[in-house]
């Protein structure tokens, strides 16, 4: 038998090169197939996405080091002076972060 739960999850993504912030929310369905393995489906807006723990990408510079974090945390961080919070959808947060310089 194929049974299949559906569960809500959100993450806050920062890059670590170039300091890009933002938030994803995911749909995720665990599935046990016919021979009893679980697997997880990841959908973001009705479309099937990879997992955002498998090779994570940078979505301004294609970087691939990026801190992974709970939700809201990069909602809560504050934006460049004059600069206002941009949104391509109302499951989407983008923010610039500024790091310190090592």
């Amino acid at each position: 038998m194929n049974t299949s739960t559906i569960v809500h999850e959100a993450y806050s993504f920062v890059c670590l090169s170039c300091g890009h912030g933002w938030e994803r929310a995911y749909e995720i369905h665990h599935v046990t197939d016919l021979h009893g393995n679980q697997v997880c489906h990841y959908y973001h807006e009705g479309e099937r996405v990879p997992s955002p723990f498998t090779r994570p990408r940078c979505e301004q510079c294609e970087g691939n080091r990026l801190r992974i974090l709970r939700a809201g945390r990069v909602a809560s961080a504050t934006p460049p002076t004059g600069a206002s919070a941009p949104t391509s959808g109302p499951s989407v947060r983008h923010w610039h972060l500024r790091l310190p310089r090592r």
